[in-house]
């Protein structure tokens, strides 16, 4: 939660609710980590039939892959610029591991184009300025067909 600009704010006090004078890197982490993946899981997946994360991530291969989309092409660009980077992508995955929610892919396909631009496009760009390449499996996601 951000804290109003000087004033100091009496809440209730919970060990996840943190209240802070800038969100930005709280939502830079979660539009690009949380729903980053999920946005280049429906790119990649859906095409090859999954219907849910759920089922995703019960394949082996599916769910290595985002584990490795997560770990290995989101959270660097992000690690300099937010802290918690790594918590939250373990969080992250953790929730997409989480049998009680049942996510569909198709709910998440909604205005896939525009996701694209604010959740992946900005990350790949990233990603080819700090490593001099595109990312591998992103770039590969964003060519699998899904109409943008």
């Amino acid at each position: 939660m951000q804290r109003p600009a000087g004033k100091t704010v009496a809440l209730f006090e919970h060990p996840d609710v943190h209240l802070v004078d800038d969100v930005g890197p709280y939502h830079l982490r979660k539009v690009r980590m949380l729903n980053g993946a999920h946005t280049a899981m429906v790119a990649k997946f859906k095409p090859l039939g999954f219907e849910t994360v759920q089922q995703v991530m019960a394949d082996a291969a599916a769910s290595r892959w985002v584990r490795d989309v997560l770990f290995e092409e989101i959270v660097p660009t992000l690690a300099y610029r937010a802290d918690g980077v790594a918590l939250f992508a373990d969080q992250t995955w953790d929730r997409f591991r989480n049998p009680f929610l049942n996510h569909r892919l198709a709910d998440i396909a909604a205005h896939h184009a525009d996701k694209v631009k604010i959740r992946l496009v900005p990350t790949i760009d990233e990603y080819q300025k700090l490593f001099g390449k595109p990312p591998r499996r992103l770039t590969e996601a964003l060519a699998s067909g899904v109409p943008l």
